[in-house]
């Protein structure tokens, strides 16, 4: 994708990742019907993490509903690709699957057809990192972490931390240290330091 990944993680961004989505621009997809489906579920993804409109249980029911549909759409026509669904109908399934923590058996199965799709530009190396991130205790790209009690945020256990950088540029994602003050700020300071998840 040519538009750079949230420097928030999506869990946490709330309407930021919709403008992100919205902003996406690239070639008319081949399936527009689709694309509006799956911008559509971003949509209801995102309604209950708004900061400081926070509903956990209307969260989890959208996420469960999304889930559902995204299975069933991913049986009919494959992983949404960057040419059949647009750069921001990809990135709104990448979402709803990196919120579908209930089932890591088919996130796993998303991480596994994202990276197939890297090679030909039909998925974004970000939404791969985020989601192998997600999937792992040990993360390689330090995209997941906790606010402190101090309100700033922190990844959490990383393998070869001294080389995390390196891995995120190659993935198209902005310094960790950078990303980490982002998201204190954008997050931390909002959840007042509560130690919420991003």
């Amino acid at each position: 994708m040519s538009a750079p990944k949230p420097m928030i993680p999506a869990a946490a961004c709330g309407g930021l990742a919709l403008l992100l989505l919205a902003t996406a621009a690239g070639a008319a997809p081949a399936d527009p019907g689709l694309r509006r489906e799956l911008l559509a579920m971003a949509e209801l993804d995102q309604r209950y993490r708004l900061p400081g409109q926070e509903d956990n249980e209307r969260m989890a029911a959208a996420d469960s509903l999304n889930l559902a549909r995204l299975k069933a759409l991913v049986a009919t026509h494959g992983w949404p690709t960057i040419s059949q669904v647009g750069e921001d109908g990809a990135e709104a399934a990448w979402l709803i699957a990196q919120h579908a923590d209930s089932d890591p058996a088919f996130q796993g199965e998303v991480l596994t057809r994202i990276q197939a799709l890297l090679p030909a530009g039909e998925a974004d190396a970000g939404d791969y990192a985020y989601l192998f991130d997600r999937l792992h205790i040990t993360q390689r790209y330090g995209t997941q972490g906790r606010c402190g009690t101090d309100g700033r945020w922190s990844p959490k256990t990383m393998e070869e931390p001294d080389q995390v950088d390196q891995r995120r540029a190659a993935v198209g994602l902005r310094p960790l240290a950078e990303y980490a003050r982002t998201v204190s700020v954008e997050l931390c300071s909002k959840k007042g330091g509560s130690g919420g998840k991003p």
